[in-house]
């Protein structure tokens, strides 16, 4: 038995009027206008489980998407999933960049309760290792090079005051700039 990572991305169907509102805050409130081409934003989740092999992984994450129904409501999300080095994502290099951060939380209840009840209430048991859950934003950036977009997606990330900073509270939640 070894441990595999799923990620499972989910996102709305509809329009995301929280990535719409954030994108519209940056670009017109706070100066982001010409760099700041679009914000878009999923629900990320890692599942880490304990079974014999990768595709066994994926068949666990696919049946707690679509069986248990407790992490994707089907009326309303699309959602990818993956098993950790399965599929590699290849950067981007071409004008705008695309910076993911991942903004997580330092105390997730939801992902606690997850983890219970896919365990517990669910019959899982010792299957399930752990579970983490954060926000992936998709940030759209017009920049001379990826290290200038990387670091304007860290000004909009950081929330260091009521003029700088919007998608991660420093204080509340933890951020990585993929």
């Amino acid at each position: 038995m070894s441990v595999y990572s799923i990620e499972l991305f989910v996102r709305l169907k509809t329009v995301d009027t929280i990535a719409l509102t954030a994108k519209n805050t940056l670009q017109k409130d706070m100066g982001y206008g010409r760099t700041l081409l679009d914000a878009r934003r999923e629900e990320y989740w890692l599942i880490e489980v304990e079974v014999e092999n990768a595709e066994e992984a994926q068949k666990l994450g696919v049946e707690f998407v679509t069986v248990t129904k407790t992490i994707v409501n089907p009326n309303k999300h699309t959602y990818t999933l993956r098993v950790v080095g399965e599929e590699a994502d290849v950067p981007e290099k071409k004008v705008p960049y695309v910076i993911r951060v991942l903004v997580g939380y330092r105390e997730d209840e939801k992902a606690r309760v997850t983890l219970d009840t896919l365990r517990n209430t669910l019959g899982y048991g010792d299957k399930v290792k752990g579970v983490k859950r954060g926000l992936l934003w998709k940030l759209i950036i017009s920049a001379e090079d990826r290290i200038s977009a990387k670091k304007i997606a860290e000004e909009i990330t950081v929330a260091k005051s009521m003029g700088k900073g919007l998608l991660a509270n420093p204080h509340s939640q933890t951020y990585v700039v993929l």
